[in-house]
């Protein structure tokens, strides 16, 4: 199983645009690839930091149809962004 968060930090006038987008993502996700998680979470110390956390039985790179779509909503939300998005990767052990 691998384990995907990704980190934004949205602009506050833009957070309710990524959120609704986040969370069609996430429910594409499930769907889609087989995730058994992808859900958005909010910083509880600034709401306009946002965590997107997706666990998958794939590892990264194998996921072509799913990965290339968010990648490319990560990249069209980058307008809508305070900050670089931050994502790490992990196997979960």
């Amino acid at each position: 199983m691998f384990l995907t968060t990704v980190k934004l930090h949205g602009l506050p006038a833009k957070r309710k645009e990524i959120i609704l987008t986040l969370q069609e993502l996430a429910k594409r996700m499930k769907s889609v690839s087989g995730c058994s998680k992808a859900d958005l979470y909010q910083d509880v110390l600034d709401k306009n930091k946002l965590y997107f956390l997706e666990e998958c039985p794939i590892g990264p790179g194998l996921e072509q149809d799913t990965k290339s779509e968010f990648a490319a909503v990560l990249r069209g939300m980058q307008s809508l962004l305070a900050e670089s998005v931050e994502i790490i990767q992990a196997k979960i052990i």
